[in-house]
């Protein structure tokens, strides 16, 4: 009777430590898409108002900074495409895992 408690206290604990690990890659993985979409917002806005000072200039697109940002602004959006489709992989994932353990039970 006492091991049989014990076992199940055992599994239950593991089950426990399953779900946190799966919850906190989760967060993690939703922390990382609002970093990155913070940094691109941070991003434009720079890019935004050095345009709105150099207005006058005729080829921005020229101007080593803009190009600068720009490209940082692109490696920011296959970044987040990355992160998101990461996030996904791991909510099916965890999907995936909560059907098999139904099905033990």
């Amino acid at each position: 009777m006492i091991d049989t408690i014990a076992k199940s206290l055992r599994e239950s604990l593991h089950i426990a430590a399953d779900l946190a690990g799966d919850m906190t890659r989760l967060a993690r993985a939703r922390l990382d898409i609002a970093s990155t979409k913070k940094d691109i917002r941070r991003t434009q806005a720079t890019l935004g108002a050095f345009v709105h000072e150099n207005l006058t200039q005729t080829d921005l697109r020229e101007h080593p900074q803009v190009q600068a940002w720009i490209e940082e602004l692109n490696a920011l959006q296959e970044e987040l495409k990355q992160r998101k489709e990461a996030l996904k992989a791991l909510q099916q994932e965890q999907a995936a895992h909560a059907d098999a353990d139904l099905d033990l039970d």
